[in-house]
This record gives C-alpha cells, structure tokens and sequence, in this order.
C-alpha cells in the first residue's frame, strides 16, 4: 500500500508532455532553512508540535526539459512541554521530538517559456524518516522516590504517549515551489511549501515551509 501511493504520486507528475527549455537546467546544490509543523497521535496533549525551525540541504538536477529530481535532507528537533498524570496527580516535563529526514522528489515545470528564469513547479515522491521520541519523567511525589528519574513508560501514565528510538519510517509527499535563477551569476534562490504522511503504527503529518539558495552547475 505504501509504495503504490508513492508509486502513483510519481506518475501523477511525470505523466506530462515535456516542452523544449526548463528554466535553470542543470545540477544545483546549497543550504536551505524552513519551519515544519507535525500532528498526529504518536505526538502528546494536542497532537502538535508546532512550528519550528528546521535546517538542510538541497540537490537539484534538472536533465530533462520538463522534469528534474530534488534531494533534500533535514533535521528537526523541538522540545516542549508534556503533561502526564500518574496515579491521580499531574506532573509536567518536556517531550522531545527529532526527525532526520531524506525526501526524492520528482517535480514538473509548469512555466513553459524559452529562457525564463523563473521555475514555477509541483512535485511528488518518497522520503524517509528517522525518529526519535522520548520523555523524562521525574518520579517525584505519590511515594515515589523524588531522585529518581524514570525513562517514560507509556503503560505507567493515565494519558500515555507513543515512544520511538531511530524508529525509520517512510512517507509520501506532495510539493509546490518557486525558483528564480539570477542573471549572470550561477546562483538561483527558491522557497517551497510540503506537505507528507508519514507511515507510522499511529498518525503523524508533516507541513513545511522552507527558503534556501543554489549554486547552479
């Protein structure tokens, strides 16, 4: 089931007659940041994390005169506040969420001038992710030991949450962007909107919103 979405966001792409010229054909590479937001029921209390900011880089080879590929890798960190409640009491901690994610992008150009320096895109593809979740309850009242401090254990708490350590799922992901190659120079600027489930026992969805510059080759 996983790979015919995939499969099928690619082909929604790629099923497209190309035209002579792609604006900022070759290969680019170079640094981006972004902010995501993920929800979902792996996630505590709201199921939001929020946004927050992100930093990767970007590989962009456009060969053909319609269609190019993107690689893109990131890393997300965000920590917040998590209330559980154990044995009738509440007690507030923080909750950590990382991703460390790779995205392969098909995408297809949708300005199909000769020489224009602005690429105006949508994509689709595969990306993987590398999770990791935890929480550090401090065991402190209702006759347990205030000195301890307990790696969470979703069976111990009223509201638990779900746990991952370097858990690697996999996701499918649609895409929109913008690209302006600047004149006489080998650099081109781009901002993009994203958007992708990840395929985990319980649900989680990513948003992203990211800017960055390319070297172009």
């Amino acid at each position: 089931m996983k790979a015919s979405v995939v499969i099928l966001c690619v082909c929604v792409i790629a099923a497209s007659t190309p035209s002579p010229v792609m604006a900022g054909a070759g290969i680019g590479i170079g640094p981006k940041i972004g902010y995501a937001d993920y929800k979902g029921d792996v996630l505590p209390s709201s199921g939001d994390v929020g946004m927050t900011t992100y930093y990767g880089m970007i590989l962009d080879i456009t060969t053909l005169p319609v269609i190019g590929f993107e690689f893109h890798a990131n890393y997300v960190s965000r920590n917040f506040e998590y209330t559980y409640s154990y044995a009738g009491v509440d007690y507030t901690t923080d909750f950590e969420f990382q991703d460390v994610f790779v995205n392969v992008i098909v995408k297809k150009n949708l300005i199909r001038q000769l020489a224009s320096p602005i690429a105006l895109y949508i994509g689709a593809g595969p990306g993987w992710h590398l999770l990791n979740t935890e929480v550090v309850m401090e065991a402190v009242g209702d006759g347990l030991d205030p000195s301890i401090e307990l790696t969470l254990d979703p069976s111990m708490v009223d509201n638990p949450v779900v746990l991952m350590k370097n858990a690697v799922k996999m996701s499918a992901d649609v895409m929109a962007g913008l690209k302006i190659s600047l004149p006489s120079m080998p650099l081109a600027v781009y901002g993009e909107t994203r958007y992708g489930i990840v395929f985990t026992e319980e649900s989680l969805r990513s948003f992203q919103v990211e800017a960055g510059a390319m070297l172009s080759f």
